[in-house]
């Protein structure tokens, strides 16, 4: 399909950047575009102040927020993987100010952004079905490079995984661990599409976001060597919580045991 033409807004409008002051302007605008596309929120303060406050985040220059006579109505975060010269844009605009030029200049400042930081790639992510973004991202020279699939588990029993011999299941928690776990998950995905290897520092902070539990990471281990790790999240509502395997691997070197 052909994309609708976009018309200009005859108001006072300006993009700016992030600053720490705005934060519970940006928690609110991120949850009322989240609740439009997928119908639930994603965010609260404390996590919104854990997941900017990262060491590669830098929200006060890589975030910026769109704003028509003072009201904020949209925003881009961009988010840079440098070790593999990669910057991914996340965000969007509230539902009455679309198709009204305000996302492509939020998405040229990030691409401008995105070349001061010397990425050589930038990706981005949408929803199959939001024709009106993929439209604005092909017309800004975006092509499609991947899929994902989003998949959910329900059932009234939880299966009993069985495990192969020699091995165990345990949780997160000894003194090495965040050494451990990362590099496990760097060893899992080395060389897989789109990996940006973490640093100790990058995955200790990770660790301490209200949606990660410790119990909730485990690891399969074969005498003293820990060689599958399955990290899961449960997201900040307190109502009907939901979960998700954020990441999950084997080493190359013992796969097809039944482990993943």
């Amino acid at each position: 399909k052909s994309c609708k033409e976009e018309t200009q807004l005859d108001r006072n409008r300006n993009i700016r950047n992030f600053s720490w002051k705005d934060l519970e302007t940006w928690v609110n605008l991120l949850n009322e575009i989240t609740i439009s596309v997928n119908g639930t929120s994603l965010m609260d303060l404390e996590l919104a102040k854990q997941m900017l406050s990262q060491p590669s985040c830098n929200p006060e220059q890589n975030c910026f927020l769109a704003e028509v006579d003072n009201t904020t109505v949209g925003f881009t975060l961009i988010t840079p993987e440098l070790p593999i010269q990669r910057a991914i844009i996340s965000g969007g605009v509230v539902n009455q100010y679309r198709r009204a030029g305000i996302g492509r200049a939020l998405l040229e400042a990030s691409i401008e952004q995105a070349t001061t930081l010397r990425a050589s790639v930038l990706h981005v992510q949408t929803e199959f079905e939001n024709t009106s973004a993929k439209c604005l991202y092909e017309t800004c020279g975006f092509q499609p490079v991947r899929n994902y699939s989003r998949m959910t588990w329900s059932g009234d029993t939880v299966p009993v995984p069985k495990l192969p011999a020699g091995f165990y299941i345990r949780s997160f928690g000894k003194k090495k661990d965040a050494e451990i776990l990362t590099d496990l998950q760097n060893t899992v995905f080395n060389g897989s599409w789109g990996f940006s290897p973490n640093s100790v520092e990058q995955i200790k902070t990770r660790l301490k976001f209200k949606t990660s539990d410790p119990e909730g990471i485990i690891l399969a281990t074969s005498g003293s060597e820990d060689v599958a790790y399955n990290w899961t999240l449960r997201d900040p509502t307190d109502t009907h919580p939901t979960g998700q395997i954020s990441m999950t691997g084997v080493r190359p070197d013992h796969r097809n045991l039944g482990l993943g």
